[in-house]
């Protein structure tokens, strides 16, 4: 690298334009968006029912279907983040936590490596703590209904895509 300039720093990620030399050889200039990480957790409650979050995103303006998810705090384990998130957003506490997956989403743009478990064991947690920018309520389906979802693009969010298909695949 010669040259790396942050243009962006934000309270959960930042941008570089960065001046490179390309494994080939060739000179480029990247822009990277540094991000901590993150989590995704598949609310299992047993039998067939899975927890989904109806959340609000700004950037796309309209809520959407998705598993609950969250950041990475500086230096937080996967595994504490995924605990931490699951309750928040849900009011569930997970007896069992199993980390399922590890996968870049968009390795074009970001750093962001993203890790998925499938909680089980679930209880009611005595408290339910959004952040201020959160808009979201949760709902029970089932697996097949999921799957329908995704036929009929009800469920657009490429790590709850990912994750429902990972359970059908469990199934076999």
């Amino acid at each position: 690298m010669k040259k790396i300039e942050t243009v962006f720093q934000g309270k959960k990620f930042s941008v570089t334009v960065e001046d490179v030399t390309l494994p080939n050889g060739n000179p480029a200039k990247m822009e990277v968006i540094h991000h901590p990480g993150s989590v995704v957790i598949i609310p299992w409650l047993g039998g067939n029912r899975y927890i989904l979050l109806h959340q609000y995103r700004h950037c796309l303006g309209k809520a959407i279907w998705e598993f609950p998810a969250g950041t990475r705090e500086a230096k937080e384990p996967a595994e504490a983040c995924a605990y931490r998130e699951l309750i928040e957003e849900t009011g569930y506490r997970a007896g069992n936590l199993k980390k399922i997956l590890e996968f870049y989403a968009t390795p074009g743009v970001t750093t962001e490596k993203m890790d998925m478990f499938l909680a089980s064991n679930l209880e009611k947690a005595p408290y339910r703590n959004l952040d201020e920018d959160e808009i979201l309520e949760p709902k029970v389906f089932k697996l097949a209904e999921m799957e329908k979802m995704i036929q009929k693009k009800q469920i657009v969010d490429a790590k709850t895509i990912l994750g429902v298909w990972y359970l059908l695949r469990s199934k076999r």
